[in-house]
């Protein structure tokens, strides 16, 4: 396999949802700064993120948070913990 061969799913997930999903403008990431860049690159504008990583929420928080209703999908990361709470 040649290098030139590899592909990031962060450039994948960017490149399908500009290609498949062209409505997307805007999405909520769970991920890091490279998953951020690579929707940026593809023209979709991101919020969440690493600016997000440290926030916690509780239930009153939760309550009390507002709805961004320019954001057309959640993209995400493999996260154990994420995974973890939707079996739950």
């Amino acid at each position: 396999m040649d290098i030139l061969q590899l592909y990031p799913s962060s450039y994948i997930a960017g490149r399908y949802l500009k290609e498949n999903m062209p409505e997307i403008k805007k999405v909520y990431v769970f991920g890091m700064k490279g998953l951020v860049e690579e929707l940026n690159n593809h023209g979709i504008a991101t919020v969440g993120g690493p600016d997000d990583n440290d926030k916690k929420m509780t239930g009153a928080a939760f309550k009390e948070l507002e709805v961004d209703k320019e954001i057309d999908a959640v993209v995400s990361e493999f996260h154990s913990w994420l995974m973890l709470y939707a079996r739950v």
